[in-house]
């Protein structure tokens, strides 16, 4: 159902935020945990007070108020998108979402339902690549608008795209509105006025011929929360799938598509310039086939890696990879299957943080009596808890345990410093790109 305004003319603002005592206490842990996903939505309506669309806003806690990167926002947005959908935040109002550069040239943005309308960031560069970019949502049935127009030449080849033109009311004159407005009504071009915030700027948008408006005016952003996939037990036997020493690929698919937010990371990193495509992968089953089994096992390690430490920053989620990374590496060393070691590196970094008891984790993964051990204890004399030791030993610059490690396993220290920077080098190529 559309929504129908209610504020009249002269109404003050509404901040609609969590009511009650249950939301009073909860909101703070539920931001706390990490496990929350919050999203803030502002109505763009007519002169009349219908709601035609909202624009859906990031937020990080239930502070109703924008903090973080561009890239991560958008990112936020479309994992909710494939992970709960949008219907329940705008019924049958169209959503606008805010676009960076990487993600409409990655081509990601259609993974957005059918009738979003995707904002083009004013910090975007206006370059060919985004230009075709727009041609190809164009053609899949997405609508586009400029976002916060400031009126440059580089934009004119886009105008030919766009349904709608978005113009900040508080950073414009009236001279540039009208003028714009009046060359670019004729293509069919609807123009919506940002940030009104008074009776006055409303009645003047009106007389310029802006057709919609958004504004602390109508009504402030209105929080919403939903808790995000499970950091458990079903996201390792995904890993435990894919490290299998033989991949059954109608498996693998079946259960990743039951993770839509990892199906995204992974579509994200296939359409992005560290793969290389010359042209874009929308079907799941079309990107694990051309980049092969060996590197699809990789890049779907490493986006669990970036869902299993969501909450505790990117930091920690390089960590995570990387020591991932450099255990495979020593697999050879060790005489071990390089998809177990993997394994081992990721569950040493991620089980204390999603405070997860080894042998709960190990009740459903593919792994070895030795590796449990060195996991339930890498203080133990046996080769797989030396690499552990190893690696953190490496991490934490503790050069005395390292070198220690380094005897016990038979590993030269070169050798080891060679293996900590290609897991490195690996790490950055391939997980700023999820």
């Amino acid at each position: 159902m559309v929504t129908k305004g209610t504020v009249q003319l002269s109404a003050p603002a509404r901040n609609i935020t969590p009511q009650g005592p249950a939301a009073t206490m909860q909101a703070p842990a539920a931001a706390a945990d990490g496990s929350m996903r919050f999203l803030a939505k502002q109505p763009i309506m007519t002169a009349g007070r219908k709601t035609i669309g909202y624009e859906l806003l990031f937020r990080a806690t239930w502070e109703n108020r924008f903090s973080g990167d561009g890239e991560a926002a958008s990112n936020s947005i479309v994992d909710w998108a494939v992970t709960h959908g949008l219907e329940s935040l705008v019924g049958e109002a169209k959503p606008f979402v805010n676009c960076t550069r990487s993600l409409l040239v990655s081509r990601c943005a259609s993974l957005l339902p059918q009738g979003t309308v995707l904002e083009i960031l004013e910090n975007v560069d206006a370059d060919e690549e985004v230009l075709e970019a727009c041609r190809y949502y164009r053609s899949l049935g997405f609508a586009l608008a400029l976002d916060d127009y400031d009126f440059r030449e580089q934009w004119e080849p886009f105008l030919e795209l766009v349904e709608y033109v978005k113009i900040d009311f508080s950073q414009s004159t009236a001279e540039d509105r009208k003028r714009t407005i009046k060359r670019l009504k004729p293509r069919g071009i609807r123009f919506v006025a940002e940030r009104i915030e008074d009776a006055d700027q409303l009645k003047a948008a009106v007389a310029e011929g802006f057709d919609f408006f958004q504004g602390y005016f109508f009504m402030k952003p209105v929080m919403t929360a939903r808790r995000g996939p499970g950091k458990s037990i079903h996201q390792l036997q995904l890993l435990a799938e894919i490290c299998k020493p033989s991949l059954d690929l109608e498996s693998f698919l079946h259960i990743l598509r039951s993770e839509p937010a990892i199906c995204y990371r992974v579509l994200r990193y296939v359409n992005s310039a560290a793969v290389g495509l010359r042209r874009t992968v929308t079907d799941l089953r079309h990107a694990i086939m051309l980049i092969g089994e060996e590197e699809s096992r990789r890049i779907v390690r490493t986006t669990l890696a970036a869902e299993l430490t969501g909450g505790s920053g990117i930091e920690a989620m390089e960590r995570c990879v990387q020591r991932a990374r450099f255990c495979e590496l020593l697999a050879t060393d060790l005489n071990s299957p390089r998809e177990e070691l993997y394994l081992m590196g990721m569950l040493s970094a991620v089980l204390p943080m999603l405070e997860m008891d080894v042998k709960d984790a190990a009740a459903n993964l593919p792994l070895r009596e030795e590796v449990i051990a060195a996991l339930t204890d890498p203080a133990i004399e046996e080769a797989h808890a030396h690499a552990l030791s190893l690696a953190v030993a490496y991490e934490r610059g503790d050069w005395g345990r390292m070198i220690e490690s380094c005897n016990r396993l038979g590993i030269a220290e070169d050798d080891v410093a060679a293996k900590h920077y290609a897991a490195e080098q690996w790490t950055s190529a391939v997980v700023h790109h999820l």
